[in-house]
């Protein structure tokens, strides 16, 4: 119940200091394929969807081998997209940045191999621990448009709302992204 107000917290928030939504699709809608290469098995339609906008934003499940789509049984194109789904093309396109709020998903085991998605994509915004159901994204949306950069206003957002011991992690592809 809680991903709703954080994904559309942020989307409501950009759109507030004029970034444009392209899309918006929850629960049922949110399909794994749309982080997936094409070249990859099953397919993928990573071009048309993640990397046709500057920032993609994904708030639900996830764990250090990928993101969950479809909770309650209701799976597009499988249920899992995973850093193998996505191996050099994340940025090759339009996409800067990527925004994960689910847990666990850039912990140490994988980060590496979430580094490796990264094919001219800016940075990878995600958490390290299990992160609380709140509202990350109306929270990351606010500080990116009062003017904090990405990486910045991503730490904000995690100091602002997450209880102690939850971790924060942003992987860029060149030091030079951070800022």
């Amino acid at each position: 119940p809680a991903t709703a107000p954080d994904a559309l917290g942020l989307r409501n928030r950009l759109t507030g200091c004029n970034w444009i939504s392209r899309f918006v699709y929850g629960n049922g809608w949110a399909w794994a394929q749309d982080f997936k290469g094409a070249g990859k098995p099953g397919g993928g339609t990573e071009n048309t969807y993640l990397d046709s906008v500057d920032l993609m934003y994904f708030a639900g499940h996830g764990n250090s081998g990928g993101i969950l789509f479809g909770v309650g049984g209701n799976t597009h194109d499988g249920a899992w997209a995973t850093y193998q789904d996505c191996n050099m093309d994340w940025g090759d396109r339009d996409a800067e940045w990527v925004g994960l709020a689910a847990c666990n998903v850039l912990a140490d085991a994988h980060k590496g191999d979430w580094a490796w998605c990264m094919n001219g994509l800016r940075l990878i915004l995600g958490f390290v621990t299990t992160m609380a159901d709140v509202p990350h994204g109306d929270w990351f949306g606010r500080y990116i448009c009062q003017g904090w950069n990405m990486t910045q206003a991503w730490f904000k957002a995690a100091d602002a709302l997450q209880p102690h011991g939850k971790i924060a992690r942003v992987l860029a592809e060149d030091n030079t992204y951070f800022n």
